[in-house]
């Protein structure tokens, strides 16, 4: 298992879903989950109507900046990627400032009902 998915880890039980996840996540045309991806991908671009904020972390070694940015770019509305510099793969753990991004870009959208 790669330093990266080991980090926030106690133990061997804790890591059950990190040593599962990437044999879940369809990697070629055909494979298992790939038409519902798609489907997902096409209900983000073209239905959703709410807020989005993409947050990565600079230094991830799983996903990284470039698919992140391809990722926001499906998300209808979504903002450009806000790079966490000081996270890796789980800038989740940088919870304030990834918090204090998401309600300031909340409160500025027109689909705010709390825009100031």
């Amino acid at each position: 298992m790669s330093d990266v998915r080991r980090t926030p880890f106690l133990d061997c039980r804790s890591k059950a879903g990190s040593r599962a996840f990437p044999g879940l996540v369809p990697t070629a045309a055909g494979m298992p989950g790939t038409e519902v991806a798609r489907a997902a991908a096409a209900w983000w671009q073209t239905k959703f109507q709410g807020n989005a904020l993409v947050a990565c972390g600079v230094h991830d070694q799983l996903l990284g900046l470039p698919i992140m940015q391809q990722f926001a770019q499906v998300i209808n509305g979504a903002p450009p990627v806000m790079e966490i510099r000081e996270a890796g793969h789980f800038c989740q753990q940088q919870g304030e400032a990834v918090a204090q991004a998401f309600v300031a870009k909340y409160l500025s959208s027109p689909h705010s009902k709390g825009s100031a």
